[in-house]
Formats: C-alpha cells, sequence, structure tokens
C-alpha cells in the first residue's frame, strides 16, 4: 500500500474482497504504483458490458474485473454509475455518471 494506506483492485463481484466499486481508474495503475481514480461525475472512459446496459440505468461492479455490469433489485452493492452512451463492449469508451457511493 506504499504507506498511504489505500489499496485499489479492479472489482469484481465473483471475489468477495473486491465486489464493491469505488470508481474508475483514470490510468493504468501498475503493482505498487500510485494513481488516480475517479469517483463522482461523468467519465467518459468506462469499461461497461453493453450486452445488457442501456443509457439511464444502473451499473455497477461486474462479474469481469474491471468491467461494469447492470444493477438490478437483487445486487448485493449499491450502484456504481448510471450509462449515459455506451461505447464498445468491453473496452474504455462508454460514458456513465459517477455516483460515488462511498461517499469519497
Amino acid at each position: 500500500d506504499n504507506g498511504y494506506g489505500n489499496v485499489v483492485k479492479k472489482a469484481d463481484t465473483g471475489t468477495a474482497t473486491v465486489a464493491f466499486a469505488v470508481g474508475i481508474a483514470m490510468e493504468t495503475i501498475a503493482s505498487g504504483d500510485i494513481g488516480r481514480i475517479q469517483v463522482s461525475g461523468v467519465c467518459t472512459f468506462a469499461k461497461n458490458d453493453i450486452s445488457e446496459s442501456a443509457p439511464g440505468g444502473a451499473l455497477l461492479g461486474g462479474s469481469t474485473a474491471g468491467v461494469l455490469d447492470v444493477y438490478d433489485a437483487s445486487s448485493v452493492h449499491p450502484a456504481l454509475a448510471i450509462s449515459i452512451a455506451e461505447g464498445s463492449d468491453g473496452a474504455a469508451g462508454s460514458t456513465i455518471y459517477l455516483l460515488n457511493p462511498a461517499n469519497l
């Protein structure tokens, strides 16, 4: 944790310890490096599963690490974002509005 007290991992609903997403990495962050995470506002570089999502729909960390998926009533964790415009499936090009679910 570089002595800063925070460690960032890709959200993955299949792994309990990293299932809650708090933001989107603004750049590639190598292990042990310091990086920036966007937690609120409009983000134009999100990765989401566009096969099920639609603009206006709520998103949260998905079952593929680092890729957002559709939020539904059975979701255990709060929504991370609202989809604004979809890019290519799984590519960092979707536009979302981050909701800052952890109040960071």
